[in-house]
């Protein structure tokens, strides 16, 4: 293929074949994802881009996807045959696939190529101008200007592509020019906001609720997890299973509960649980999702309400129209702030030291201690508890899984600035990322460690990349807007004690899905649906809130005259 890849492709610098595995060596290219808003400056660069490759006809010696086979099952009797041609084709033109770097576009993640009619990648391409906001006038018309051959164009036909397209492309004679148009739109175009586990349990549930999801995730990177260790609760594994996945699969089992005392001793009881991790989780709801848009670096700016849809705006320009936001987007909700801006966290006293380390480098007689057991320790104003999770990858043979760790302190909040200063010179406010504590605070973590911990864990400490949360109350208030609605810590926070904050927000995902489920942009939202699905999780959520802070009074966390720990005073 390699012989035939236009120039607008990352080059394939080597290929080597070995016991059975085909390892690529590609060019890196450093740029951001392309903007297919009206107007933007992007479009032109793509549009050369993909003129490039429609030159390009496919190789006859290389064994690629028929694009009259693959769309068959989509396409009405008889009318297969207008995807055949011998172009070389990219099919998946999401703005994520669309790096602009140098003053041009360069075409990425070639998943699906495909030998097929050249008229495809445009029409492709056009429906992704429309979801960026341009009317189907000014796609259909960005779209003919591709060389694509005329006696290629397919006649009517409906329901091409994936589910998730809900349009027909349409080929009108005589005038013998193709167009978009709208098919009729059985289904919601769902915006969330926010593309951690909340949100994507979010795009599962609202798609199979007949929703076209499409997901914005602030980070520019992967999202950054906020809690290494997760408790596998009911509400995840429903959904896991759902998506063929069994709890067992992504999480390490647990036999025993054992308490360390001040000295060391250990008591021990039976207890099986099933501890997974937020990047093995993150995972397995990320990968199925392949026909859904998730875009990064996607910060919210605005919101606006126009009838039957929303718009939504990001600080980068970016805009996109859909009929329902869902808001996903944790502790600090951009959109809670614009829904309504008086509610914010308040800061709870206390913060959540962490570490997540390779158990290959925690020393064998603390790696004995800990493995297969939930092991905690207690004393006035602290709390702090260890289990092994899954390894970076999903790993779960011993050798390659992590010990997680958290350790709860008193914090006065006037010392909470300094701890949450980091080294790159940035003032973080509700995470501190590993590698980012200060040198002095790393000593006075370590210090703090050995005076108040058993000895085997203030050694875990020592040896651990050490991260902080700061732990906030968020009261339930409301989780229902105009076109809008909030889930998980966008909508209320639980303390960490009770283990549910991802299964919360899985639970709010799947209420709403049943609320939104059957309707259509036009109808009049299921305003009642909606009602009884926010009474029932805010009663939840409020209950889930007492427990949350009646375990923390327990050990003296957050407490008026509690013990503190890193004063500065």
């Amino acid at each position: 293929m390699r012989r035939r890849w236009p120039r607008t492709c990352p080059r394939l610098y080597w290929h080597l074949e070995l016991d059975g595995w085909s390892l690529l060596g590609y060019e890196g290219v450093d740029g951001r994802h392309a903007d297919y808003a009206p107007g933007s400056p992007d479009l032109p660069l793509v549009a050369a881009a993909l003129t490039e490759l429609q030159g390009i006809s496919a190789p006859a010696d290389v064994e690629i996807k028929q694009a009259e086979e693959r769309w068959a099952p989509y396409a009405p009797e008889g009318t297969a045959r207008y995807f055949a041609g011998d172009a070389l084709l990219h099919t998946d033109f999401a703005p994520d696939n669309v790096l602009i770097t140098g003053g041009r576009a360069r075409l990425v993640d070639w998943a699906w190529p495909t030998r097929g009619a050249a008229w495809i990648d445009p029409g492709a391409l056009a429906l992704r101008l429309m979801d960026a906001g341009h009317s189907v006038e000014e796609a259909v018309a960005f779209a003919r200007r591709f060389p694509c051959r005329e006696d290629e164009m397919p006649w009517p036909r409906r329901g091409l592509g994936p589910p998730q397209m809900r349009r027909s492309m349409v080929w009108t004679p005589p005038a013998e020019q193709w167009s978009i148009t709208m098919g009729e739109r059985n289904a919601f175009k769902a915006l969330i906001i926010g593309g951690s586990v909340g949100g994507l349990a979010a795009a599962h549930e609202l798609g199979s609720a007949g929703a076209d999801v499409a997901v914005y995730e602030r980070s520019a990177g992967r999202t950054e997890p906020r809690g290494a260790g997760i408790v596998m609760q009911p509400e995840v594994e429903m959904l896991l299973e759902r998506l063929g996945s069994s709890p067992r699969s992504v999480s390490v089992p647990l036999h025993e509960r054992q308490q360390l005392h001040i000295h060391g001793k250990a008591e021990r009881y039976k207890a099986p649980q099933l501890m997974t991790s937020w990047d093995t989780l993150y995972r397995a709801l990320r990968d199925p999702l392949t026909e859904v848009c998730y875009r990064l670096d996607s910060s919210l700016a605005r919101v606006r309400v126009e009838g039957h849809d929303v718009t939504a705006e990001f600080s980068d320009g970016y805009t996109v129209r859909g009929n329902f936001l869902v808001g996903a987007d944790g502790i600090g909700s951009t959109t809670r702030r614009l829904i309504d801006p008086a509610a914010r966290p308040a800061y709870a006293g206390y913060v959540a030291w962490r570490g997540l380390e390779s158990e290959s480098q925690v020393p064998d007689d603390l790696l004995e201690l800990l493995s297969g057991r939930f092991t905690f320790f207690g004393s006035r104003g602290m709390q702090m508890l260890c289990y092994l999770v899954p390894g970076p990858n999903g790993e779960l043979e011993e050798g390659v899984r992590r010990v997680n760790w958290v350790w709860y302190v008193n914090v006065a909040e006037r010392n909470l600035s300094r701890l949450m200063a980091g080294r790159s010179g940035k003032q973080f406010v509700h995470f501190l990322p590993s590698g980012e504590l200060m040198p002095g605070t790393v000593e006075e973590v370590g210090a703090q460690a050995d005076s108040s911990l058993p000895p085997q864990f203030a050694r875990l400490v020592r040896l651990s990349e050490v991260f902080m949360q700061p732990v906030f109350d968020l009261p339930p208030y409301r989780m229902v807007a105009d076109h809008a609605a909030l889930i998980g810590d966008a909508a209320g926070t639980v303390r960490p004690h009770t283990a549910s904050g991802t299964s919360k927000a899985f639970g709010d995902a799947a209420g709403l899905a049943a609320a939104m489920n059957g309707w259509t942009p036009s109808k009049a939202l299921p305003a009642r649906g909606l009602e009884e699905w926010e009474v029932r999780r805010l009663a939840h959520l409020a209950r889930l809130s007492e427990i949350g802070i009646e375990l923390a009074v327990t050990s003296s966390l957050g407490v008026a005259n509690g013990r503190q720990f890193f004063d500065s005073e």
